[in-house]
Formats: structure tokens, C-alpha cells, sequence
């Protein structure tokens, strides 16, 4: 978010900018955001597959294959969001609003939303909870590459081709690894080293959201439908902040809601009710949307005196408050036109 300290005038000359440079992105042909946002994708192929891989063909290689991994994954993205999955429980002696919420890994704020404020609330008295569907560990494979070199110190009458074969390798892997090129030569108490690559799936205990639902455009959505907040609003607000990127501001901000720190303690502490880590992209982005509905529910849905709220923390009609609600207004209505850019 940008601080009172800017001048008018340069805000506006910025804000403009940034919005047509952002539309321009988002409106390139193959769905741009959802190729440059990615933020987690499982690097099944970040390492040679076949011992002796060229060192200098290797980038190449892998490269082309994490391409490949991303564009099927985007294609393999349902297009259906997370759903409520509602349960019951049964409040228990000792019971809180917080320690419930932290139990289920719901939202205090919203679980008091949803059961009429619980005010009151007393042994035995069944309340509606979700088990939140981010935050829960889970296994995948991931691919891990070990590399055992193999060095060799160059005696008196050596060649690149009696050393390969010592080494049960090829004259041009050799020279490959090495950098020799045609004509180089070598000498006695030269060292040489042959890589030997080899790939190994493991099975790994993952924290946080199943990598199919990191997308960024897909994960913003997701957390606004949880939260019942306008997904294509809290899109638009976080692609004016950051660009979907989980990055820190100038003045502190964090992740791709560029919420302020002391915000994130507020909000965890007033609407969430239990600690959380706002630089994991997922608890930013409930975070900053929890923020944003806060403010919707206290303006009575006032779009324009939220965005002002969220942006400078005040709702007066200036020209750093009225630059920017434009700008999210504006990438709020793309979304609703191109509602699948960034899955």
C-alpha cells in the first residue's frame, strides 16, 4: 500500500501507470498471469535423469521440462473452487471461540458469523465449523538429484581419450564437463572431474496447500469464496498491490495483499484468534481478504470507503484514495469478464 508521505501528484502520474502496464499484461494473448504467477510448482525435473548428462546441455534440458510440468499443470487446473465443507461440533467445557477456530483451522470472526455472534455460548451447544482445507500437511513425491564426482589428476603421457576410458565415459562428456573444446590441451597434475548424476523420487512430507491449488489466480480465488468475499475484487486489489507476487514492500508490507505487519498481528489476533505466519503466501492472502471483508461488513458494503480503508486506513476522498480505488475497480471488472486468467 502506498504511505501518506507520497505526493499527489506523483501518485497519480504512478497509479496510471501501473494500471496500463498491468492491463497490458494481463490482457497478452495465452493467459500471462497464469504462466508469470506460479509461485509453487513441484521441480519433478530439476535434475539430470541419466548419470554422465552434459553440464552446459543440462539447463537447457531441465528448462524445457519445467515448462513442460507448468503448462500441464495449468491445464490439469479444475476450474471448480474450494467448497465449504461444513461440520458440527459440540462445545465443550473450557471451550473459546479462538480454540475452537485453531482446532478446526477455521476463522474465529467467521465462525461467529455463521452461528449468531455465540455470545453466549455454553456446554453442549452444537456450532457450525469447517475444517479449512489450507494449512494441513500432506505427502508428494519430489523429485532430489545426487551428484558423486569422479576426479582424475592428469599424469606424464595422458589424453582426453586414454582418461575417458579409465574413467568408462566418452571423450566428448569428458571434454563437456571440463570445458576442453577441439585443440585444447592438458597437462601433468591438471585435475579433470567426471560428474555422475543420479535421480531419486522421494517421498516428502509437505506443509501447507496441495501444490494443484498454488496457482496464484486460483488460490486468491479460493480464499475469497472461503471467506465470502467478492473473488474477483480481492484479484483485482491484489494484482494492484503486488502483482500476485508474494514480495515485501517498501515500508514492510508483505506477501501479494501487501498487508502491514501490524495489521497482520490485528487481524490474527481480532478476526482469526490464533498466530499464524503471514509470510507462508496462503495466510497472507486470508489475511489481507480478511481485512478487506472486515471493512465491506463495517461499511455496510461500501466498496469504495473499504478499498479507501484498506489502502490508507481512512475514507477520505483524496487523490491517493481515489487513484487507487480506480485501479482495483478497474482490474475487479476484468476479472469478472476473464474470469479464469491466472488458473
Amino acid at each position: 500500500m502506498w504511505r501518506v508521505g507520497m505526493q499527489a501528484s506523483g501518485v497519480m502520474r504512478r497509479s496510471c501507470l501501473f494500471v496500463a502496464t498491468g492491463m497490458a499484461m494481463l490482457l497478452g494473448v495465452g493467459g500471462p498471469i497464469g504462466q508469470a504467477s506460479a509461485h509453487v510448482l513441484a521441480n519433478a525435473g530439476s535434475g539430470p535423469a541419466t548419470r554422465h548428462a552434459s553440464r552446459r546441455a543440462q539447463p537447457q534440458t531441465m528448462s524445457a521440462m519445467d515448462g513442460q510440468a507448468e503448462m500441464a499443470m495449468v491445464q490439469r487446473l479444475t476450474h471448480q473452487s474450494v467448497r465449504q465443507v461444513y461440520t458440527f461440533y459440540t462445545v465443550r467445557p473450557g471451550d473459546s471461540v479462538a480454540s475452537i477456530a485453531q482446532r478446526f483451522h477455521d476463522v474465529a470472526w467467521l465462525i461467529r458469523r455463521r452461528n449468531g455472534g455465540l455470545w453466549n455460548m455454553a456446554p453442549g451447544q452444537q456450532i457450525r465449523v469447517w475444517q479449512w482445507p489450507f494449512g494441513t500437511p500432506y505427502f508428494a513425491i519430489r523429485t532430489i538429484t545426487t551428484d558423486k564426482p569422479q576426479f582424475y589428476v592428469v599424469r606424464l603421457g595422458d589424453t582426453v581419450g586414454t582418461i575417458a576410458g579409465k574413467l568408462n565415459t566418452t571423450t566428448s562428456i569428458l571434454a563437456g564437463e571440463n570445458g576442453l573444446g577441439d585443440g585444447s590441451l592438458i597437462y601433468p597434475g591438471q585435475t579433470l572431474v567426471l560428474h555422475h548424476y543420479t535421480a531419486h523420487q522421494r517421498r516428502t512430507l509437505v506443509p501447507g496447500v496441495p501444490a494443484s491449488r498454488l496457482h496464484a489466480g486460483l488460490l486468491l480465488t479460493d480464499v475469497a469464496n472461503l471467506v465470502g468475499t467478492d473473488a474477483a475484487l480481492v484479484r483485482g486489489l491484489s494484482w494492484h498491490e503486488s502483482q500476485w507476487q508474494s514480495v515485501r514492500g517498501s515500508s514492510g508490507e508483505i506477501g501479494m495483499m501487501q498487508i502491514m505487519p501490524y495489521m497482520a498481528d490485528w487481524v490474527q489476533h481480532t478476526l482469526i484468534g490464533y498466530k499464524l505466519d503471514p509470510k507462508v503466501p496462503v495466510n497472507g492472502v486470508l489475511e489481507g481478504t480478511l481485512l478487506l471483508q472486515y471493512y465491506l461488513d463495517m461499511t455496510r458494503g461500501d466498496i469504495h470507503r473499504s478499498l479507501a480503508l484498506y489502502h490508507s486506513g481512512n475514507v477520505r476522498a483524496n487523490p491517493r484514495n481515489g487513484m487507487y480505488i480506480r485501479a482495483c475497480l478497474a482490474l475487479r471488472d476484468y476479472f469478472y469478464h476473464h474470469p479464469r486468467d491466472g488458473w
